[in-house]
């Protein structure tokens, strides 16, 4: 099966938490798409099927759903990945991986 979008290597500091921010995790953003990213958690964390990933240095909050969790590792796509991701975001995650 093909991806339908690009992509992009990352090493991006983010939060990943509960729509509520009730419940929260600090994680590394390890690749990312338009329609979902690769997340290492920093610490052990149960999160609802649907959460909010964002991440500080893209200005980039995205509501998502979990598509896997194993040990600090989770996977994600994203609600709306019909919206296009700003241009400069997208440049930036493209930098990141060529680093």
């Amino acid at each position: 099966m093909r991806r339908r979008s690009m992509r992009y290597a990352s090493f991006l500091k983010g939060v990943i938490g509960t729509k509520d921010q009730a419940k929260y995790s600090e994680c590394i953003v390890t690749d990312i798409s338009a329609t979902g990213a690769k997340l290492f958690l920093t610490g052990p964390v149960t999160l609802p099927e649907e959460c909010f990933l964002h991440i500080e240095s893209r200005q980039v909050h995205l509501g998502c759903d979990i598509v896997y969790h194993q040990d600090n590792v989770v996977g994600v796509k994203f609600q709306r990945p019909d919206l296009p991701m700003p241009e400069a975001v997208e440049q930036g995650f493209a930098r990141a991986r060529s680093r």
